[in-house]
């Protein structure tokens, strides 16, 4: 009788070891999870930042290109290889 018991407290000892090692797999899972999700966001709101920032430098830039005043003589070459020539 006394194996018995004691064969069933090492059945039951096993399985409280087994569940247990599954809740803190759980855990460990879910707080990596987390993490890594907190860090995509982080990654796309400095993403975002950065096109923010992309675009109001262009704005500014062709801001700052349209109050300039416009070349003295605009040369075209209209076919691709030949030089340019002013007409003047």
């Amino acid at each position: 009788m006394a194996d018995q018991n004691q064969s069933n407290q090492i059945i039951i000892a096993y399985t409280v070891g087994v569940i247990l090692s599954l809740i803190a797999c759980a855990l460990v899972w879910v707080f990596l999870t987390a993490e890594l999700g907190q860090q995509e966001a982080l990654q796309q709101q400095e993403l975002q930042q950065q096109e923010l920032h992309a675009e109001q430098t262009a704005s500014n830039s062709a801001l700052s290109t349209s109050t300039t005043s416009p070349p003295k003589s605009v040369c075209r070459s209209f076919l691709p290889g030949l030089p340019c020539r002013d007409r003047s």
